[in-house]
Formats: structure tokens, C-alpha cells, sequence
């Protein structure tokens, strides 16, 4: 049973004039609803229900095969999605959670820096993070440009 599931209050939906479009909407949903998303041990799942999981599987296979956790890979990845331009989205409390989350993805980034490729890796991280929602808006400006025409 996944943390959405343990909330009975109706979503509040983010419209697509208002926000990205999928696949961000539902994460940041998500975490609007259930701010503890953001929490220790929670990133990995909310990317798992959010359904964004496989989008990053490559960046989250190669920080297994440096020893670094899913969950360590997970929070740095959620952070950096959220510093950028969808930060704007997030309610109150999710910012709240949301600069508790960066300081922990500074932290670990800090403390498994002595593993090797780690460098190569976080910087792909924060990349990967940056394009994904700069794709996203390059979509959602090519649905808004063709809806007009």
C-alpha cells in the first residue's frame, strides 16, 4: 500500500495550463498531498508511484552498481528536480519537506563523495534532473503553440 493510498481527502489537481504536464504532474500531486513523499526513504517511492521510475532507471542502475542506495540516489535525483522550475508547484508544507530534502541530498552527496565516479554520476544526476523538465516544457510550449494555431 502505497502513502497516496493512506489519504481519504480528494486530490487537488494541478491544471495543465497551470503546471507541467505529465509526467511531473502526478509527482508533484503526489507530493502536495503527502508532503512526508519528501522524507527519509520516501523519494524512491514516490517516484515508483508517481510511475517515473523507469525514466530513470539507468541514472538509479548506476548508482547500485557504485554501492550508492536507491534511496540515496532517489533524494538527490527528487532534490534537484525540485530546485528547478517546479519548485513553483509545490504547496507550503511540500516546500517545507522540499529544503529538508535538499539539505539531506547535500549531505549525502558530501558523504559519498569518496566513492569512486560518484563526481560523473551526481553530475549526470543533476543533468538528467534539468533536461527532463526542460523537456517537459518544451512539450507543454508545443501543445500550448499548436492549440493556438
Amino acid at each position: 500500500r502505497d502513502m497516496a493510498d493512506s489519504y481519504r481527502s480528494p486530490r487537488q489537481r494541478i491544471e495543465p495550463s497551470a503546471g507541467p504536464f505529465p509526467p511531473f504532474q502526478l509527482l508533484l500531486e503526489l507530493i502536495n498531498l503527502e508532503p512526508r513523499y519528501l522524507a527519509t526513504n520516501g523519494p524512491i517511492t514516490v517516484f515508483d508511484d508517481a510511475g517515473l521510475r523507469a525514466m530513470f532507471d539507468d541514472l538509479f542502475n548506476a548508482a547500485q552498481d557504485r554501492g550508492i542506495s536507491l534511496d540515496a540516489i532517489a533524494t538527490i535525483l527528487l532534490a534537484e528536480l525540485l530546485a528547478g522550475p517546479l519548485h513553483r508547484y509545490l504547496g507550503t508544507a511540500a516546500q517545507v519537506q522540499a529544503k529538508e530534502l535538499q539539505a539531506r541530498a547535500e549531505r549525502l552527496i558530501e558523504a559519498l563523495g569518496h566513492l569512486p565516479n560518484t563526481s560523473e554520476l551526481f553530475l549526470r544526476t543533476k543533468e538528467r534532473a534539468q533536461r527532463a523538465v526542460q523537456h517537459t516544457q518544451q512539450q507543454q510550449r508545443g501543445r500550448t503553440d499548436r492549440a493556438a494555431a
